[in-house]
């Protein structure tokens, strides 16, 4: 029981230090405040700093790409939390199944948004795509989100949103 009990903790603790270090980066803005729900074709308002940046292949600036990034990730830390929580409740390990479905989902969703575009953002966002990729074809996803190359992708991707006008709260 104490293994069970243990082992759900780790994980856990595990995800949500994964999920609050991709947060840390970033600036003021309202263009981030999409509710986790709207992942894919949301139209979100752009950050009211301009950006320069050439516009993604899906259509929107750099500010837009970033908040469907942060809407996506959220949605993603939604998913994760609550299969978390519904494991610990029962004193079991999140599965891994469900894990692997959100990060999927996530990658899917920030592949679509980055489009073709080359901007910084959309490198950025592309890098963690395949990141999040990796993790979800991995045996164990926790563990696998849980690399430095996945929090480097992030904080990439939280730079270049910043330089955008847009804070990355996923």
């Amino acid at each position: 029981m104490k293994r069970i009990r243990g082992t759900a903790t780790v994980l856990i603790s595990v995800s949500l230090m994964v999920l609050t270090a991709c947060s840390d980066a970033g600036t003021d803005s309202k263009a981030g405040s999409t509710p986790p729900a709207a992942t894919g074709a949301s139209s979100t308002a752009p950050s009211a700093a301009a950006t320069s940046a050439p516009a993604a292949a899906s259509g929107g600036s750099d500010a837009e790409l970033c908040a469907k990034a942060n809407a996506a990730g959220e949605a993603m830390k939604a998913t994760v939390i609550e299969a978390a929580k519904a494991a610990l409740a029962k004193q079991e390990t999140p599965p891994a199944a469900e894990i692997k479905k959100a990060m999927e989902e996530f990658s899917s969703t920030l592949n679509a948004a980055a489009g073709t575009s080359d901007s910084k953002v959309a490198t950025a966002v592309k890098q963690v795509a395949a990141q999040g990729a990796k993790a979800a074809a991995a045996k164990d996803p926790f563990a696998a989100a849980d690399q430095a190359e996945f929090t480097k992708a992030y904080t990439e991707l939280t730079t270049a949103c910043k330089a955008a006008g847009v804070k990355i709260t996923a």
